[in-house]
């Protein structure tokens, strides 16, 4: 269950708002500082100023399988130093938020996302969504394993074993994790992004032009 700290506050209030950007969340200011670009989240309430969250140590996949979610930690460990895949997601892009911390994309919200204190980061330019990524490299390995499928004999043309499969399934993963950036958060534009933080606030959407007015200062 997602834990939120502190308070939800009922009535609108811009100051309150911007001075706990300005107090906790400089590192993200100055990351972000000339964007013309907020991250977004979902999340299935409506109507609160803000949520603040600890993130989870530990993240229990949604879409992707605990096998796919185990191989990329470990492989985005040993190559950036932590874990991609028990980040917090989020996106420039409105429509795909919907979906992120939300069990179903028909209900709940959009809030800003803004991590709190020091933080890290890493996504692929390549990659908007990790899930649907897979999905599609998934497809293409099939229709290929199809191909090497001797219909008459009904066996494999070549030797087709569990084996093959993971190494053709980490070198993937690995070639992925490869093309993940570390810098630049400002032009990591419609991507998915994983956020490696302590804690970080989701804001009501009215507040964006507030944060905007804050990352052109």
């Amino acid at each position: 269950m997602k834990k939120y700290n502190n308070y939800i506050l009922e009535k609108k209030d811009e100051k309150l708002i911007e001075n706990l950007l300005l107090k906790n969340c400089q590192p993200f200011l100055k990351e972000m500082k000339g964007s013309q670009n907020l991250f977004w989240r979902g999340f299935p309430l409506i109507g609160k100023e803000y949520l603040e969250f600890e993130s989870r140590k530990e993240r229990e996949p949604k879409d992707t399988t605990k096998e796919l979610h185990v191989s990329m930690n470990e492989i985005s460990e040993k190559i950036i130093g932590w874990k991609i895949r028990n980040g917090v997601f989020a996106t420039t892009d409105y429509d795909v938020a919907e979906c992120y911390g939300k069990d179903n994309c028909e209900c709940g919200d959009n809030y800003l996302f803004v991590p709190i204190g020091e933080f890290k980061y890493a996504y692929n330019p390549e990659v908007k969504d990790f899930t649907n990524e897979l999905d599609d490299a998934w497809m293409s390995s099939y229709r290929v394993w199809l191909l090497k499928w001797d219909y008459l004999q009904e066996k494999p043309t070549i030797e087709l074993s569990s084996s093959n499969w993971e190494i053709e399934k980490m070198n993937y993963l690995r070639k992925l994790v490869d093309g993940y950036k570390t810098t630049d958060l400002k032009f990591a534009i419609d991507v998915e992004v994983s956020f490696n933080c302590k804690s970080y606030y989701l804001i009501q959407k009215t507040y964006k032009d507030l944060i905007y007015n804050l990352i052109k200062q």
